[in-house]
């Protein structure tokens, strides 16, 4: 019977980062679940009160207004 050899060097590296890519989709996906529970919850309470739902959450950094935001910002502070 052979003797495995053991993992190398590399071989260790991929599976840490491949394991630590998995838990952080995960944890991504149930912070997503969370806040699209919260919204759903909130959306139930203002149809009972007759006021306008909520957004569901999107990505900050996808966002177009703060984009804009920050252009401003920048401009502004070149001609202060």
């Amino acid at each position: 019977m052979k003797i495995p050899n053991p993992p190398t060097s590399k071989c260790i590296t991929y599976w840490k980062r491949k394991v630590k890519s998995e838990y952080m989709q995960l944890r991504q996906l149930k912070r997503l679940q969370a806040n699209m529970e919260k919204t759903h919850i909130l959306n139930e309470e203002c149809k009972k009160h007759r006021v306008q739902p909520v957004q569901s959450m999107k990505p900050v950094s996808g966002h177009p207004f703060l984009k804009k935001r920050a252009f401003s910002q920048d401009l502004q502070a070149n001609v202060c």
